[in-house]
């Protein structure tokens, strides 16, 4: 991402000093989104807006609405929930009137997601169900596993562990059967092991190893101490004393390599 953000400033650059502005649109459309990526969000918001702005201009609907939606997700980010909400609804409302199926769907669940983060577990299951159906019309496994995923999350938050269970489960299937790896399936499976966790099932320390063999695969040390610190609460649980000191110790060297 950092190295899309300097091409596409470059560019940026260039297009003004020569006037021609022909798809600067389009450019402060991909910065916005790459700063998003790497967590930048004031700068994300930025260049949104001034997208936003030109799409606007130039009459273009579809990509004025793209545009709302990330607002929206990335205010959000920023904490700005009221905000965050307004944006995210008149991008859902616009959506709705082209009939754009994979617009709405993805309004819906960015929806989801802030009311997630504003502990609302009631509102963002309902939003994520909303989601769910048309990504299921629109056959979008990927989304359609992480979405399930979410749904999992928040019936975990409100302590509906049974229930999370059978999502996280649905969208562990569901990604198996991409020709691609689903980036979220570590993830998936240390919610799950969480829960797992939370019933005293033995299972969850299965579930914590094999989400611990894909971050290490991946090589994300931070990833990994989280869930050796997850074996390590699971271990105590159970009364394995010494395999709960080993996970601890090995977080403990993962966390001081990160600093």
């Amino acid at each position: 991402h950092l190295r899309s953000i300097e091409c596409y400033v470059q560019y940026l650059t260039l297009s003004q000093e020569v006037g021609d502005g022909s798809s600067d649109h389009e450019i402060l459309y991909r910065l916005g989104l790459s700063n998003a990526a790497i967590g930048e969000y004031s700068v994300s918001l930025e260049f949104l807006r001034q997208a936003m702005t030109s799409f606007i201009e130039l009459g273009d609907i579809k990509n004025r609405t793209a545009c709302l939606q990330n607002i929206g997700s990335v205010q959000g980010k920023l904490g700005h929930f009221a905000e965050g909400l307004k944006s995210l609804e008149q991008a859902l409302k616009l959506n709705m009137e082209m009939d754009e199926q994979q617009g709405i769907a993805l309004c819906y669940k960015e929806l989801g997601l802030l009311f997630y983060d504003e502990g609302d577990n009631e509102k963002a299951k309902e939003s994520f169900e909303n989601a769910l159906k048309y990504l299921t019309e629109a056959r979008d496994k990927p989304e359609i596993a992480t979405c399930n995923m979410h749904i999992g999350a928040a019936l975990a938050a409100s302590g509906e562990y049974k229930e999370a269970i059978q999502y996280f489960t649905t969208s562990l299937v569901v990604a198996d059967t991409l020709h691609k790896e689903w980036p979220s399936k570590a993830e998936c499976l240390k919610q799950m092991g969480c829960c797992q966790a939370a019933q005293m099932d033995h299972a969850a320390i299965h579930t914590f190893n094999l989400a611990l063999g894909l971050w290490k695969e991946r090589g994300n040390r931070a990833g990994e101490a989280n869930i050796r610190m997850r074996l390590a609460e699971s271990h105590m649980a159970f009364k394995r004393y010494e395999r709960a000191i080993e996970e601890v110790n090995t977080c403990l060297d993962l966390r001081s390599i990160l600093g």
